[in-house]
């Protein structure tokens, strides 16, 4: 077969998996208002969607793209360069993790994010789920680069499962809003520490490389 062709048909495949797991997320993901609405106030309802548009802006200013260096980096450096470079992004983002908390605790920024309303009580919740989130977006840029067709079928509709579980589980136990917060938080302990699993199982083969370096 033509080498090209080949290359074609994998191309494809992977493109298919990467769809079909998107659908899979968004199905998912409209499935759990659904759920809330159930349980939560209006009022707390709409306290939900702030926490989470708060926390989704935060991690998408302060994880600064790092993760899409991954596209450009990956296919160009040696296959022994590639644990160092992970570990250069995780530390970047790790980076931008603590200069989020310190504008959010020191800065006008909280603040002016929050306000003085009930979803100021939460601040905690917010920083705690953003230093988890923002490890997580490295995994989509890796599998892909990787041309892992299983993970992108399968891992956004099971991180969005992951996430509706623990909201699940907050509503049964508690009821209220904290409770489905904190739910939603342990969840994103689970993915991320998926993802920091899968970056290390699959650079386990580069025996010697350093998970770090500042070359």
């Amino acid at each position: 077969m033509n080498p090209e062709t080949t290359s074609n048909s994998s191309r494809g495949k992977q493109i298919a998996s990467l769809i079909c797991g998107n659908w899979m997320q968004l199905l998912l993901t409209f499935c759990t208002p659904l759920f809330l609405v159930r349980f939560l106030s209006r009022s707390d309802y709409g306290l939900y969607l702030q926490f989470y548009s708060v926390a989704l802006f935060l991690s998408g200013i302060f994880v600064c793209a790092f993760p899409s260096g991954i596209y450009y980096f990956y296919p160009k450096i040696k296959p022994a360069e590639r644990r160092a470079m992970l570990g250069n992004v995780f530390a970047a983002i790790l980076l931008g993790a603590v200069v989020c908390l310190l504008g959010m605790f020191f800065t006008p920024l909280g603040a002016c994010l929050l306000g003085n309303g009930e979803l100021s009580e939460y601040i905690y919740l917010i920083a705690i789920f953003v230093i988890f989130y923002m490890p997580a977006s490295v995994i989509a840029p890796y599998y892909v680069v990787r041309k892992d067709m299983l993970a992108g079928l399968f891992y956004p509709g099971a991180i969005q499962l992951i996430k509706t579980v623990g909201i699940v589980l907050g509503s049964l136990l508690g009821g209220t809003l904290f409770y489905i917060l904190v739910g939603v938080l342990i969840a994103q302990m689970v993915i991320s520490g998926f993802v920091l699993f899968y970056c290390i199982y699959h650079t386990r083969e580069v025996k010697g490389s350093p998970y770090f370096s500042i070359n």
